[in-house]
């Protein structure tokens, strides 16, 4: 299952790669259901979708960042869901429509959060 934030930060790394012009983003052995909510938002036209293709590389377990306060995290994660959301409106102006009311919340949740501090 991949959510709107998941496929909103593969859309950001794909629109970055594009603008460092440093390669081009691949999903492969993407099944039926994933291939159609990655195309319903646009995504297939700045990467590619592969149903098939060799196995992912084996990639070393990263170590997460430690120390600061849970609001500090909240405010991390409101802000990457946030980035994720407008890449996906980047990609296919008519997201926008879609995830209007997702915008505007993480929006406003930023807002209370910097301001609370």
């Amino acid at each position: 299952m991949m959510d709107s934030t998941f496929m909103g930060t593969m859309a950001g790394v794909a629109l970055r790669l594009k603008e460092l012009g440093r390669g081009h983003l691949h999903v492969v052995h993407c099944g039926t259901r994933s291939r159609e909510l990655l195309s319903g938002l646009g995504l297939d036209q700045i990467f590619s979708i592969h149903t098939s293709g060799a196995a992912a590389p084996e990639c070393e377990s990263l170590r997460q960042k430690s120390g600061g306060d849970s609001s500090e995290k909240k405010q991390e994660q409101a802000k990457a869901m946030l980035e994720a959301h407008e890449a996906l409106c980047e990609v296919a102006p008519e997201n926008f429509f879609r995830f209007k009311d997702v915008l505007d919340y993480l929006k406003q949740d930023l807002h209370h959060e910097t301001a609370s501090k």
